[in-house]
C-alpha cells in the first residue's frame, strides 16, 4: 500500500482516539486530485531527502527523510516540474524531525494529510501558485505557529488545521468561500481571525475549541452558521452577525463563556437548540425579526442554571411586541424588553413632544462642542432621517410626526 494511502487510513482511525476532549472527526480516505496521476506510469526516484513519483511531464513529492529538519523542495527533478507535495513523512507515518519547509512556485497542489502529525513543524512557506490544499493537511502539527495561505485558495478543507494547538495567527485570503468541517478545531491559541467578505460556507465545528478568539464578524454571505461552528470559544467576547444570515445552528455558540451580548439580524429565520447554551456572561439578546422561529426551550439562550432550583438563568431578551422573541421570553421566563421604533428618544414607548425636545437639546449641545446627554442608542433612535448624524432636521421630523398623529393624521418619516 502506498505510504500516503496508509497515512490517510491511520489518520482516519486516530482522529477520535488521540484528541482527548474533542469531537471525533471522520476524515475521508484520500481522494486527492493530484493522485489522478496514479493511472499513469511513473518512475520512483529518491535524492536522499525526498522520494518522487516522476511522470512524463511533471513530478510529485511522495516522501521525505525522517532525519532532516529544514527542507526546500526543488522546483524540478529530472527535467520536469514538481507540481504537488503529497506526503512528507516516513514509513511509520510520522515525521517528528521536520521543522521548516519551503515550497517552490512550481507547486499547485498540497495533498491530503501532507504534513499530518509533523509535530515539530513550525513554519511552512506556501507560494501563491498553490490553489488546492487537501483535507487534514496540517492535522496535529502542534508546533505550527503561523501559515501564509495562498491568495488563490478557495476552500479550507475538512480538518486542515485540526489540533494545531500552537497556531496563533493566520490570514484567510479573500478568495476563500468555504471553510470545511472542523477546519480549525482545537486551535486553542488562535487569537485573531477575519473571515473573508465572500465566505459562503461555514461548516460544522469550523472553529470548535478556538479558545483565544475574542471577536468575530460573520458576513451576510454565510446563510447558515452550522452546528457547533464556534462551540467552546471560551474567550469570545463579541460576535457580529451581518444582515443576510438566515439560520443559527445547533450549539453554534455553546459555551462561549465571555460573550456578553448578541444582536440577531432581521434576516435570521431560525435559531436552533443550544445555539447560545451556557454562555455565562450573555446579559442581553436582541432579536430584530418579528417572526424568527426559535427552538422552543430555554437551552437556546441559557446563561447557566440555578444550583438550588435547577431552573435556567436567562439573558434579557429585546424584541418587538407581539413577536416570536416576546413569545420565547414568555415561554422561558426571560425578561422581555420591547424595542421601540425610531423617534422614541426618551424610551417611554410613545413619540411625544418630549422626544423632539430631547433631540433638539442633544443637537444644540453637540453643535456647541459639548457632550450630549443621550446614549449612542438614543442618538441612533433620534436619527430619523437616517443620515448618520443627529441634526435639527431630526428634531423637526419628530415634532411633525407627533403633531400629525395628535391631529388624527397618518404620520410617516418621509
Amino acid at each position: 500500500m502506498q505510504k500516503w494511502m496508509r497515512k490517510g487510513w491511520v489518520t482516519l482511525a486516530m482522529c477520535g482516539a488521540l484528541v482527548v476532549g474533542m469531537p471525533a472527526v471522520q476524515l475521508e480516505p484520500l481522494t486527492n486530485t493530484s493522485m489522478t496521476a496514479l493511472a499513469e506510469s511513473y518512475t520512483y526516484a529518491t535524492d536522499g531527502t525526498f522520494g518522487y513519483h516522476i511522470y512524463a511531464n511533471y513530478a510529485e513529492i511522495s516522501s521525505c527523510a525522517s532525519t532532516v529538519t529544514s527542507v526546500t523542495i526543488p522546483s524540478t527533478i529530472n527535467g520536469v516540474p514538481v507540481t504537488a507535495v503529497n506526503y512528507l513523512s516516513n514509513d511509520d507515518g510520522y515525521n517528528t524531525s521536520l521543522v521548516s519547509v519551503t515550497i517552490p512556485d512550481s507547486v499547485t497542489t498540497i495533498g491530503e494529510y501532507a504534513f499530518s502529525h509533523c509535530t515539530n513543524l513550525k513554519t511552512v512557506k506556501i507560494p501563491n501558485t498553490v490553489t488546492s490544499i487537501g483535507q487534514g493537511t496540517f492535522h496535529t502539527c502542534s508546533s505550527l505557529t503561523t501559515v501564509n495561505l495562498p491568495s488563490k485558495l478557495t476552500t479550507i478543507e475538512k480538518g486542515t488545521f485540526y489540533d494545531c494547538s500552537s497556531l496563533t495567527s493566520l490570514t484567510i485570503p479573500e478568495s476563500v468561500t468555504e471553510i470545511g468541517e472542523y477546519a480549525f478545531l482545537g486551535c486553542k491559541k488562535l487569537a485573531s481571525m477575519d473571515l473573508p467578505e465572500n465566505l459562503s460556507v461555514l461548516a460544522h465545528g469550523a472553529f470548535y475549541g478556538c479558545e483565544s478568539i475574542q471577536e468575530i464578524s460573520i458576513p451576510g454571505t454565510v446563510k447558515d452558521i452550522s452546528i457547533a461552528a464556534f462551540c467552546e470559544c471560551y474567550g469570545l467576547e463579541s460576535v457580529t452577525l451581518s444582515d443576510g444570515i438566515e439560520t443559527i445552528g445547533y450549539d453554534s455558540f455553546e459555551y462561549c463563556r465571555n460573550l456578553q451580548s448578541v444582536v440577531i439580524p432581521s434576516t435570521v429565520t431560525y435559531i436552533d437548540k443550544g445555539a447560545f447554551y451556557q454562555c455565562e456572561s450573555l446579559a442581553s439578546v436582541t432579536i430584530l425579526s418579528t417572526s424568527c422561529e426559535i427552538f422552543q426551550n430555554s437551552t437556546v439562550f441559557v446563561r447557566s442554571f440555578d444550583d438550588s432550583t435547577g431552573s435556567a438563568i436567562m439573558p434579557v431578551i429585546y424584541g418587538y411586541t407581539e413577536s416570536t422573541a416576546e413569545a420565547y421570553a414568555e415561554l422561558t421566563g426571560a425578561t422581555f424588553v420591547p424595542l421601540v421604533d425610531k423617534g422614541n428618544v426618551d424610551g417611554d414607548g410613545e413619540i411625544t413632544i418630549n422626544d423632539a425636545y430631547c433631540a433638539l437639546m442633544a443637537y444644540s449641545k453637540t453643535s456647541a462642542g459639548l457632550v450630549s446627554d443621550l446614549t449612542d442608542a438614543q442618538i441612533s433612535t433620534a436619527d430619523v432621517n437616517a443620515d448618520g448624524a443627529l441634526t435639527i432636521d431630526d428634531a423637526y421630523r419628530i415634532l411633525l410626526y407627533y403633531a400629525t398623529k395628535s391631529a388624527g393624521g397618518d404620520p410617516s418619516w418621509d
